[in-house]
């Protein structure tokens, strides 16, 4: 069965004035920290009662998302922050052979702490505010 959802708090901008990137992230790790809880190749393995006995880096985020009743919007913010760490989509970084548990927790738990500690954009219904984030910068090594 799916391990309960984190309920930490956080400074960071949200959607729903909620839950932030950080509490999703951190979320997710949670989800698949225990032993046989992580997947690769598939969302999750269905367990009774609508969970999952495991997932993969994506259906923890999804997941998250879901128990905690979260704004959707959520769901791109936290899978771009993984992007942007682990350097390629995280589908597929995931599901790399050779690609441990701990490997997929400790990205998911450093992402969280990124998001803590950046600006994530205006909030939904800011105008006139510009991301603070650089673009396309050799600093950071991302073009989006």
């Amino acid at each position: 069965m799916v391990h309960s959802v984190a309920q930490e708090g956080s400074a960071v901008p949200t959607c729903d004035g909620s839950k932030t990137v950080a509490d999703i992230l951190t979320a997710a790790a949670d989800l698949i920290e225990p032993e046989g809880a992580w997947t690769q190749e598939t969302y999750g393995v269905p367990a009774e009662g609508g969970s999952y006995s495991c997932l993969c880096l994506y259906g923890a985020i999804c997941e998250a998302i879901r128990t905690a009743e979260a704004d959707d919007r959520l769901e791109d913010r936290a899978f771009y922050t993984v992007r942007r760490l682990v350097g390629e989509n995280p589908i597929g970084w995931n599901d790399t052979e050779g690609r441990t548990q701990a490997e997929v927790v400790a990205a998911l738990r450093a992402a969280a702490e990124k998001a803590r500690t950046a600006v994530e954009g205006p909030s939904v219904g800011t105008q006139g505010e510009a991301r603070s984030e650089p673009k396309n910068t050799p600093a950071n090594g991302d073009s989006q």
